[in-house]
């Protein structure tokens, strides 16, 4: 009834978007394009940082993940992704 493969898979998706293009962790391009695709969009904020959260937990130690999970706005959001990630983005 349940495809835990499938679950298992999304998972690894929300963590990887590009997993299947060969990446073994999010490129930072991914990144980018995430988020210039919700500057466009408008996507509500709890789910633009939530997708961020898990492309970058791979890439973040503990200290760095509780600073990145506690952010609150789109602003210190991308401040963040930009100072740690050096992402370049299209607004």
């Amino acid at each position: 009834m349940f495809s835990f493969a499938g679950v298992m898979s999304a998972s690894a998706m929300l963590e990887n978007p590009a997993l299947f293009a060969g990446h073994s962790k999010t490129p930072v391009e991914c990144m980018a394009k995430w988020i210039s695709i919700n500057n466009r969009l408008d996507t509500h904020f709890t789910m633009f940082h939530r997708h961020l959260i898990h492309m970058c937990a791979p890439l973040l130690n503990r200290a760095e993940k509780r600073v990145f999970n506690n952010l609150t706005t789109r602003e210190e959001v991308l401040q963040y992704v930009e100072d740690k990630f050096n992402v370049q983005y299209v607004i």
